[in-house]
């Protein structure tokens, strides 16, 4: 549901408890594709946040693209233009789901920033396992007869034959991203949902410094 308790800034949606100052800072990085509107897709739960902690959030929307490193960067960017708002020192959290639990990831590997981590449903797809992913969101559109053959079951086969011949690739890929987390300082937690096949919590938690 969308929300009407934030505001618009410096290229992020900020939300801010009521009739107070916040004590901390959260950082929310959505979804591919739902993680350009994170204050459409994700309202109703960043309210919640906000509601029952007194933190602010500040979700950062980035666009879609197969580049994740930069897409990494103009989030943890657009974060520091955000939190001039607020008294230095506020600790700042960050809350992911799925694609953007990559890019926070990457973000704490790269320098430290974050007190905590939370990640809902994390991916670390490559482009083929991504192709999979939509395959298993058109068929939740099929009307055909049950055990006809689906019309989307080719689909991971012509993305990855396609990006071979192109050599393109998710960058940096789920192995070079797995590599990183070794420098991740910040504790971590995991949320995954159950029958949820396409979750990577179990690789990347079993990557991160023991």
């Amino acid at each position: 549901a969308a929300s009407d308790a934030y505001e618009e800034k410096r290229g992020c949606f900020v939300f801010e408890p009521p009739g107070g100052a916040p004590w901390g800072v959260v950082h929310f990085v959505g979804g591919a594709a739902l993680g350009t509107y994170p204050h459409v897709a994700y309202g109703e739960l960043l309210r919640r946040v906000v509601a029952e902690t007194g933190v602010a959030v500040v979700a950062t929307p980035f666009a879609l693209s197969l580049d994740h490193e930069t897409a990494a960067a103009e989030c943890r960017a657009a974060l520091d233009r955000c939190l001039g708002d607020w008294p230095r020192g506020l600790p700042v959290f960050g809350l992911g789901h799925s694609l953007g639990c990559k890019l926070l990831l990457l973000n704490e590997a790269r320098a430290p920033r974050y007190e905590r981590l939370v990640h809902v449903a994390a991916n670390n797809f490559g482009i083929v396992d991504s192709a999979r992913l939509l395959e298993v969101f058109l068929e939740g559109f099929e009307d055909g007869p049950a055990g006809d053959a689906s019309p989307w079951g080719s689909i991971a086969e012509i993305v990855a034959a396609g990006a071979a011949m192109a050599g393109v690739e998710i960058a940096p890929s789920p192995e070079e991203t797995l590599r990183r987390l070794g420098a991740v300082a910040a504790p971590c937690a995991f949320v995954a949902f159950d029958r949820d096949d396409l979750d990577c919590s179990a690789s990347l938690a079993a990557a991160l410094p023991r």
